[in-house]
């Protein structure tokens, strides 16, 4: 799902979409927010096998 969601994300920042009026951020903190979540999710996984 992280994953599916990135394409979506790199399509917002570069047609400059809005959302209720208000500009969506730009690619890079968008990309590094999505970062966070995708790294706690393997972390978890990881840690799951062992």
């Amino acid at each position: 799902m992280l994953l599916a969601v990135f394409p979506a994300n790199i399509h917002a920042a570069r047609e400059r979409l809005t959302i209720a009026g208000r500009p969506v951020e730009a690619l890079l903190p968008r990309a590094l927010l999505q970062i966070v979540p995708l790294a706690a999710t393997i972390a978890v996984f990881v840690a799951g096998k062992e």
